[in-house]
């Protein structure tokens, strides 16, 4: 599990801010492309919780543009999320990291900000306006799927 916060520096790459805290939680943000550094111990399919909100988070009930996150492993686009919006509770989103891009080992885990059509989504701040940025919460990585490493490699993944 990588949790933003003082200890996640060696999971936590490039395009992310510094810890941020709002209230008991801690995020950090990315406005285009952050990088997460995971250590899978075989090539398998894996189940992850991404925990992930706008951000800035929008003051009330209803959300102005939400984000759409782009999902690439090692290089290969896996999907995207469009984000939603409770103001209860942190936005949580199942991925499966499907063995054909898992490595055993060192694995780069990129979520990647679709930037807004100007003419559609006028910014206020560059990066800052409704839907250009993401606070990460954690990314949670569930044990290997029963029977992945054993069958056949699957050409699709699961993203919810």
């Amino acid at each position: 599990m990588v949790t933003a916060g003082v200890r996640d520096g060696a999971f936590v790459g490039s395009g992310w801010s510094e810890v941020a805290e709002t209230g008991n939680v801690r995020m950090r943000v990315a406005t285009a492309a952050g990088t997460i550094w995971l250590r899978l111990p075989a090539v398998a399919d894996y189940p992850v919780a991404l925990r992930v909100d706008p951000f800035p988070r929008p003051l009330g009930a209803t959300a102005g543009r939400l984000p759409v996150v782009e999902v690439v492993l090692n290089g290969v686009p896996l999907g995207a999320i469009t984000l939603g919006w409770t103001p209860d509770r942190v936005g949580s989103y199942a991925v499966t990291l499907p063995r054909t891009t898992v490595r055993r080992g060192l694995n780069r885990l990129v979520l990647r900000v679709r930037r807004a059509d100007p003419a559609v989504a006028p910014r206020v701040r560059p990066g800052l306006s409704a839907g250009d940025a993401i606070g990460l919460w954690y990314v949670r990585v569930q044990p290997a799927t029963p029977g992945s490493l054993a069958r056949s490699p699957s050409r699709y993944f699961l993203l919810n």
